[in-house]
């Protein structure tokens, strides 16, 4: 079972600094416990701390000022603790946020957007879509392209300066000046030109301090080509070319600390591609050696191997181990085994995964069964997770994968989660045995992290056919199954000449013969043969409307209550002609509507309108059916 650090995206950092929120009411003084892209704070009695509310939060040693929400709030002794969520734009420091934890916090949350970081005059801008770094600028002057391809050796700097001329005389793009002038091939030129990337993010790793935001939203990089790097290869790589010890040390643990891998699989098995010393040292982490052994075990100089712990430690492939924790030694050899299967099977393999996702239940999602034992669920959870992990899509050159894998991901943890707790396991299991004996189908609830359902009914010769529509996989959804007695009402015949559901459904009493002629020759029509002949139907709709108009005029004067009219042109047309209808007949599983109606205290609303509702949307239906 995933313990609650292991669900975080963002790290949080332990602090005790002062604080104050300005509240609705007024300033509150407190301290904050720590930070992370937000706060957990103590406070002295606020009076009007409730959830929901929007407070500012000032931290004088950080220089921080944050907008957030108030995400929950009890009482510690004197004190008030909350956590306040934020809701403005991440930001800070580096100095006090690691660049490597805001890299591995937005991919694991897949977020997209542009994480801006200014330190001094440099300024750097790094693109991310849904978690992964797709670009990256700078303004430095040897971060740029044409220094990153003279320092390569791929042109000469007499090519440099005459493309540079270029640039300044015809405002073109740099890459495209070099390419028609120095006869680079265009994959030349898109490989150095994600080497320069690379460069820009790994330099990054070497700024102390400068100011970050992280701006949420669509991206457009002004460039004709994207990159795809994996985040746990820019920190290795970022880190390792540190040569500062206190930096590092700052990263470390105590080496007096035992080191346990995580037990997250998506921690372990992310994009990572380790020298062959530093698998021999993730080989010696096994949670009973403490720091000091594991150095003395390297064949690396202390330093070096402090760097690697460093970064499986910021990547959170590891982490210092808890007292209740039991020992872990990760299967290295098999942790960084490629896949066997070809990119066409493999995609396949997605595609059936992720099918089984959407309409089977926990069981059926994880491969065990009701009688598997704690050690079978795990197993199965962990090959999953490494089958499926969402970094396998950079071997891919497909679209949508990386959506694909992220859905399988969120569906399997989500089914994990129940069925590793034995408390929610039981629930579950009674749950879904409860709708299978009211249903007579052993069909389970979509958790929400899985699918909805809704049901719509079509009109199809004069009855209402029932009809279930998958949504496309959303997380946070849920599906909600109909009950018994809309199920029963739900299938009731109609009765295809008024087109209305049968009288013991209605609470009112209906009056006689108002049946409407010119519906009923409507109604027949439809189930002749001759109905999609538009030139028989159209001379048929006339009459109907005539006889319509009759009816309508001889209610009108026995009731003294005007009808609603049959639907206008301008109601029908443009429909027609922008997008598919939906009609408002098509969304009602049951009368329920009909009967709330007819409840109403609006005198305006009588059984007659209601039936004239059902009516104006039988024409409206049959018009839209002669121009399919």
């Amino acid at each position: 079972m995933l313990k609650e650090e292991d669900k975080r995206n963002f790290r949080r950092y332990r602090n005790e600094s002062e604080c104050e929120l300005i509240l609705p009411s007024g300033v509150c003084k407190g301290r904050i416990i720590d930070y992370s892209d937000g706060v957990g704070v103590s406070l002295d009695n606020p009076s009007d701390l409730e959830n929901g509310t929007v407070v500012h939060v000032r931290v004088f040693n950080y220089n921080l000022e944050l907008k957030g929400r108030i995400a929950w709030a009890r009482r510690t002794g004197d004190h008030i603790r909350a956590g306040v969520r934020r809701v403005d734009n991440f930001s800070g420091n580096v100095r006090f946020y690691r660049l490597a934890d805001m890299l591995i916090g937005i991919n694991r949350s897949a977020k997209t957007g542009v994480l801006a970081i200014e330190s001094g005059s440099i300024k750097k801008k790094i693109f991310i879509k849904k978690g992964d770094i797709i670009w990256a600028t700078s303004t430095h002057g040897d971060e740029r392209l044409g220094e990153h391809l003279l320092k390569s050796g791929v042109i000469t700097l007499s090519e440099l300066e005459d493309a540079s001329h270029h640039v300044f005389k015809t405002g073109r793009k740099l890459e495209d000046i070099i390419l028609e002038s120095c006869g680079l091939s265009p994959e030349k030129i898109s490989l150095e030109m994600q080497k320069q990337v690379e460069d820009v993010l790994l330099n990054l790793f070497l700024i102390e301090e400068g100011a970050f935001e992280f701006i949420e939203g669509p991206i457009f990089p002004n460039e004709k080509i994207t990159v795809q790097l994996s985040t746990a290869n820019i920190i290795y790589r970022g880190i390792k070319k540190i040569n500062k010890y206190s930096f590092i040390k700052e990263m470390c643990p105590s080496v007096d600390d035992v080191l346990n891998p995580s037990q997250n699989p998506l921690r372990v098995f992310q994009s990572l591609d380790l020298e062959d010393a530093d698998k021999a040292i993730l080989s010696c982490i096994n949670g009973v050696d403490p720091v000091k052994a594991i150095l003395a075990q390297s064949s690396s100089s202390n330093y070096e191997a402090l760097k690697t712990i460093s970064v499986l430690m910021a990547i959170g492939l590891i982490d210092v181990k808890k007292e209740d924790e039991a020992p872990v030694q990760l299967p290295v050899d098999e942790l960084f085994t490629e896949q066997e299967a070809s990119p066409s099977d493999y995609l396949k393999e997605i595609d059936e995964i992720l099918d089984t996702c959407d309409n089977g239940d926990h069981y059926e999602v994880l491969g065990v069964t009701k009688d598997s034992s704690p050690d079978d669920i795990d197993n199965a959870y962990f090959w999953l997770s490494k089958r499926f992990h969402p970094d396998r899509h950079f071997s891919l050159h497909a679209p949508d994968v990386k959506e694909k894998l992220l859905a399988v991901t969120s569906r399997t943890t989500a089914a994990y989660e129940i069925l590793s707790d034995p408390d929610k396991k039981k629930h579950y299991d009674e749950k879904i045995s409860a709708t299978a004996l009211n249903s007579g189908v052993n069909r389970e609830e979509s958790p929400e992290s899985e699918k909805r359902r809704e049901a719509t009914v079509e009109i199809e010769a004069g009855s209402i056919i029932e009809e279930t529509t998958e949504s496309a996989h959303e997380p946070e959804t849920v599906c909600a199954e109909r009950s018994d007695e809309n199920k029963e009402i739900f299938n009731k015949p109609v009765d295809p000449m008024t087109w209305m559901p049968g009288e013991a459904d209605m609470d009112f009493e209906q009056p006689e013969k108002l049946h409407d002629p010119g519906l009923n020759v409507v109604m027949v029509a439809q189930k002749s043969p001759w109905f999609r002949n538009k030139w028989f139907v159209l001379p048929l709709i006339i009459i109907a409307l005539t006889a319509v108009g009759a009816a309508v005029s001889l209610v009108n004067d026995k009731s003294g209550e005007p009808l609603r009219p049959v639907a206008h042109k301008e109601h029908v047309v443009p429909a027609v002609k922008e997008e598919p209808v939906r009609l408002a007949a098509l969304d009602r599983p049951d009368d329920t509507d009909i009967q709330e109606a007819s409840s109403h205290p609006d005198t305006s609303v009588s059984p007659k309108t209601i039936y004239s509702d059902y009516r104006d949307e039988a024409f409206m239906t049959v018009w839209l059916k002669l121009f399919e």
